[in-house]
């Protein structure tokens, strides 16, 4: 799913794809990962309490431990040591970059953020993809490059085929984001009571015509209805007009890019 959201991320560094510091350097070394990253942890951070310690958990308690990589991600020519995984002790995901010295071991400075790396393209000023994973009710998954965000729900039907890369559009017809790429405008009183919202079958949000789109899959249904999905631009949410999801992504009748077509007609 990054790559069909941000394809310019093909040619960046897959963090899987990293190089794994070995189970020898982390028996012999790991006490410093953990003393630098303790020595900036707040002291009411839940990433490190008496009842759960990420570090003890990541690099101690888990079997296996968990996987530390090196990247130079601002290619001054050492390469840091990095985890992007489970934040153990909290929701959600975690990255923790800890700075080295020349001889490759941590220098005490540490940097983490609340998401997981995905792809990187190491430079002075790096570009990161990222993804916060929704858990815990939360519907959605977001994706991260830079600026722009794409927000996923997490019941998204899949299928389709993936079109190439291109510039945005501007639809001009109303857009109705839906889960699947099939008509269902039914009122849902339950998804209404969890969204605190007023939802209608399959859908997640509507547009007024003008957003700024990026077409990311094609699909014709067995009616022979052609459906696209979709990214649309931070920058159009003005537009939207209806949102029991907050989402970005999602199914839209092909028609609605290229020609007027209504709002969709609601029912009770």
């Amino acid at each position: 799913m990054a790559l069909l959201l941000f394809p310019q991320a093909r040619e960046w560094q897959a963090i899987s794809s990293l190089p794994v510091v070995d189970d020898n350097w982390l028996d012999n070394n790991g006490w410093l990962l953990r003393k630098h990253l303790l020595e900036q942890v707040p002291a009411a951070d839940s990433l490190e309490s008496p009842d759960c310690s990420f570090i003890n958990r990541a690099l101690l308690e888990e079997h296996p431990r968990a996987t530390i990589r090196r990247l130079d991600l601002d290619t001054d020519g050492t390469a840091d040591l990095l985890y992007s995984g489970s934040a153990y002790c909290r929701e959600g995901e975690l990255t923790v970059f800890w700075k080295s010295d020349p001889r490759g071991f941590p220098n005490g400075l540490v940097t983490q953020r609340a998401d997981e790396l995905l792809f990187a393209k190491p430079a002075k000023a790096p570009q990161l993809l990222t993804l916060r994973s929704g858990c815990c009710g939360d519907p959605m998954d977001r994706y991260e490059l830079a600026h722009e965000q794409a927000w996923v729900p997490k019941h998204l039907q899949g299928g389709g085929d993936p079109l190439p890369a291109r510039h945005s559009i501007t639809a001009l017809g109303h857009l109705t984001l839906r889960l699947a790429p099939q008509l269902d405008n039914h009122y849902n009183p339950d998804l209404s009571q969890f969204y605190n919202a007023a939802a209608f079958g399959n859908i997640s949000r509507l547009y007024m015509p003008g957003a700024q789109v990026f077409p990311l899959k094609s699909l014709r249904d067995a009616q022979g209805q052609e459906w696209k999905l979709i990214r649309v631009e931070e920058g159009s949410a003005p537009l939207s007009v209806h949102a029991p999801l907050p989402a970005n992504v999602g199914w839209v009748e092909a028609r609605c890019l290229t020609e007027q077509c209504p709002p969709p007609a609601l029912t009770p």
